[in-house]
């Protein structure tokens, strides 16, 4: 709990974990087909060994590609009472949508969905009144396609990449501009994107035409550091500090050499240079693609030192900017440390970027709607969840890395009038994405929440986003150690890592459905493309 009592995120993750309550599919019949729709076959088992508590239990029915709500419900009778040490079945009959339009059959693929079970006290109990949830559960599942979420428009632009719009191509000696041009409008409807040539960077994606508007700030550049938690601080590096700053040196010259493996894992990335890299352009180059404009860029990730800086990673960066005004950013990170079995587990590998203060209104589909991590996850449920971005900020007493969300598939920052920018994962999803209104010098400066910009400050500011293929767990087995399990740890000599995105404009957007439906047609495009099947 904070000092004013309300939940620390963790805290809905033990709840989570200690719920009584446990659900499950049925093993040889989760889903049975019948003329009227589906039967979902479900098991609840009570964990307690002597209570038995009156509940009730709703549902939830939701779209995987989109997070879209598709059924709700109630599942058995309000004050349903299941015997301690006991497993019971709950079938729950659900009706096909009008129109039945799907066939039926084992060979016919299906809808993928989550089904989401919440678990309500029935009665007042001295513990918690009337209504108290107690638990959530959440299961994956196939229902027949008639259930599958309508497409949406697209919006400005035509979702398919072999449309028929055109890419403008102008060239200078520092600076390569490219713009395509939407074939619903020629007239209004264009996007343009800006590289620097000499520094490799993508330095604009914006709306233009009749309107004016930039869907980036700045960016986007690798980045493998985190404002460090205060697990990430434990160990000798802390302590240390609360000595005088005498006896903190000596400390430092006479018994840090010899325990060295007790140092904390920060002050380990900042001893090998991640929290403040040397990033140089390696090349560039740019051709034309068969369904748009192909850029290429290497960059060059080296640690500062006292002669010359140590070679940290090689990153390569693709762009394609399609005739539909998307751009893919294909990353592959390399190790190229002499000795990368010396390195520290990394705390991140992935892109940073900013977006322009504008974009305050954030829409995600993956864990929450509280602060996930890999390893305090489970009670994140997924869905699709949006807020503010100034609202993802998390007010631990000692600002630090905070606010993350894990697994997510697609995300998008919008204005009051609906544009914006959607980003969408590619291949797999991003293992987590970060949205704050301050950067990673601003939390890792500060000591407490006052040292840093306000909330009405903060609207002014540009989002920092980070969308990363890698991060670190947290730990906090022992807090005054390096306590990251070794599972989530990211490990620098397990690369090449390598992982991909896809930008897309956003113009008079009609709310987070509208956005989802439009990043799940982006993926649809890209399994033609692959002639993969759809999952």
């Amino acid at each position: 709990m904070f000092p004013d009592r309300t939940p620390h995120p963790s805290l809905f993750e033990v709840k989570h974990l200690q719920q009584p309550f446990l659900f499950s599919l049925d093993d040889d019949n989760p889903v049975m087909e019948v003329e009227s729709g589906v039967c979902i076959n479900l098991r609840i088992s009570n964990e307690n060994l002597f209570t038995s508590l009156p509940v009730k239990m709703s549902y939830t029915i939701n779209d995987k590609k989109t997070g879209i709500q598709m059924v709700a419900g109630m599942v058995g009778k309000t004050g349903l009472i299941i015997p301690p040490g006991t497993t019971r079945q709950l079938p729950i009959s659900i009706e096909h949508p009008s129109p039945v339009v799907a066939q039926r059959g084992e060979n016919f693929p299906g809808v993928g969905v989550w089904i989401t079970i919440t678990t309500q006290l029935s009665t007042d109990s001295p513990w918690a009144s009337k209504g108290h949830i107690i638990g959530q559960s959440q299961l994956e599942l196939r229902l027949p396609n008639s259930f599958e979420v309508a497409p949406s428009a697209g919006g400005a632009w035509a979702i398919d990449d072999t449309g028929p719009g055109r890419i403008c191509v102008k060239e200078t000696a520092t600076n390569l501009k490219l713009r395509s041009q939407s074939p619903n409008d020629p007239n209004s409807c264009a996007v343009a994107v800006e590289f620097d040539k000499t520094t490799g960077r993508l330095v604009r994606y914006a709306l233009t035409g009749t309107q004016e508007k930039d869907l980036i700030s700045s960016g986007p550049m690798p980045n493998f550091y985190r404002a460090p938690t205060d697990n990430d601080l434990g160990g000798m590096e802390m302590q240390m500090g609360m000595f005088p700053d005498l006896i903190h040196k000596m400390l430092a010259k006479y018994v840090a050499p010899f325990v060295a493996h007790q140092t904390s894992v920060a002050g380990r990335w900042r001893k090998a240079g991640l929290d403040k890299p040397v990033i140089e352009s390696a090349n560039f180059s740019h051709s034309t693609h068969p369904t748009g404009h192909l850029v290429t860029t290497n960059f060059a990730v080296q640690a500062p030192g006292p002669t010359r800086p140590t070679p940290l990673f090689e990153v390569a960066i693709k762009y394609i900017f399609y005739r539909n005004a998307a751009l893919d950013i294909d990353v592959r990170v390399v190790t190229k440390h002499p000795s990368p079995s010396k390195l520290p587990p990394l705390p991140r590998v992935g892109l940073q970027l900013e977006l322009p203060a504008s974009f305050s209104s954030m829409t995600y589909l993956g864990r929450g709607p509280h602060e996930s991590y890999p390893d305090r996850k489970q009670g994140a449920l997924m869905g699709l969840y949006t807020g503010a971005v100034e609202d993802q900020y998390v007010p631990y007493i000692f600002p630090t890395e905070n606010g993350g969300k894990t697994d997510v598939s697609h995300v998008s920052f919008v204005d009051e009038e609906g544009d914006g920018i959607l980003i969408k994962s590619l291949r797999q999803n991003l293992e987590l994405m970060n949205a704050s209104k301050f950067s990673l010098q601003q939390l890792e400066s500060a000591r407490h929440t006052v040292d840093l910009p306000s909330r009405e400050q903060a609207k002014l500011l540009p989002t920092v986003l980070h969308l990363d293929h890698k991060h670190s767990g947290l730990g906090g087995d022992a807090s005054w150690i390096p306590s990251v399990l070794r599972d989530y740890q990211v490990d620098a000599c397990k690369g090449p890592f390598e992982f991909a995105v896809k930008l897309y404009p956003l113009v008079n957007v009609k709310g987070p459905n509208e956005i989802s439906k439009i990043a799940a047609q982006l993926q649809n495009v890209l399994k033609r493309s692959e002639g993969s099947p759809d999952a």
